[in-house]
């Protein structure tokens, strides 16, 4: 309500995830928005992760190194639950909306951008804590009109300091691993050809501190898998670095500066934020569909219409 009042008003907005908790909201949220693109007013949604430069390097390197498509993404969030009390509002579903809501859109807008459509269909399944029945743990996997397959899970059930989080990016010819769930280290291994090699190298002049090994003509030149055959002599691994754990804060402060100045650069020319309204209502509809899925256990379709 607050961020249509002010998109009414003319103000631009930087929006706190989730972009909403009901499909209704979402919608009217998102129609407020385009509506007021229209006369120059900017939504941006402060979904981290979008622009985070791990996992904008990543999007690079798999559009330019001639690797992919994105065959399957797996995230595991092994997150911390010290502070949350069984009172906190994070396990009041009808204030954030539970795991897939609260927490999961960050995920999903990723995986999202990492893949380049949206997904067709989910199916998930949430657990619940024997002694006080809070949904802690819940799982989704997602399909894409292409095939792609990414399993997401997020379970607040660690201290923090055994909190664990990566994710694993098949490309095909190569796989990725990205630690954090706010990223901090990012490593590819694969195989690839002279001009993946050149476009890896390339890709270190990112601002990103990171580094590439090539063992050339490590293997015969032809590979084949799925039934397509490609020419992949060149064995490559490479590796970003933000600092390490060390690094979260930084990076997780970066990556909201990243927001804002997203937001004024769409003020002066009119162009789409990274993280629109659109993407918004999209992560939205995913994370609902998600919990229809896990109350159900039918395996869900996506689109803008589903309801709450």
């Amino acid at each position: 309500a607050l961020a249509e009042q002010a998109l009414h008003a003319g103000r631009h907005v930087l929006l706190e995830k989730p972009f909403a908790t009901t499909q209704a909201d979402a919608l009217s949220l998102e129609q407020a928005a385009t509506a007021a693109a229209r006369d120059g007013t900017v939504l941006v949604v402060d979904h981290v992760l979008r622009y985070n430069p791990l996992l904008q390097l990543l999007d690079d390197l798999s559009n330019i190194a001639g690797f992919g498509p994105v065959q399957r993404v797996a995230i595991e969030n092994d997150a911390s639950d010290e502070d949350l009390r069984p009172d906190h509002w994070f396990w009041d579903r009808d204030v954030s909306g539970g795991i897939f809501v609260e927490h999961g859109v960050h995920f999903f807008a990723a995986c999202d951008a990492l893949v380049g459509e949206e997904p067709s269909t989910v199916q998930a399944i949430e657990l619940r804590r024997d002694h006080a029945g809070l949904v802690d743990r819940a799982l989704a996997t997602l399909i894409y009109p292409s095939g792609t397959v990414a399993t997401h899970l997020h379970a607040f059930t660690h201290a923090r300091r055994c909190e664990r989080q990566w994710w694993r990016i098949d490309l095909g010819t190569a796989q990725v691993v990205v630690e954090g769930w706010i990223p901090i280290r990012l490593t590819l291994e694969g195989w690839t050809d002279d001009l993946g090699v050149e476009a890896l190298d390339a890709a270190l002049d990112s601002p990103v501190p990171s580094s590439m090994e090539v063992e050339r003509d490590a293997d015969g030149a032809t590979a084949r898998a799925g039934g397509v055959e490609r020419l992949v002599p060149h064995r490559v691994r490479l590796t970003a670095n933000l600092g390490g754990p060390a690094a979260k804060t930084s990076a997780y402060q970066a990556s909201v500066r990243a927001a804002l100045i997203d937001l004024q650069d769409c003020v002066r020319t009119g162009r789409t934020p990274t993280a629109s309204a659109a993407e918004g209502l999209s992560t939205i509809t995913t994370a609902l569909a998600a919990r229809e899925a896990a109350h159900t256990g039918r395996t869900i379709p996506i689109g803008k219409g589903q309801p709450s």
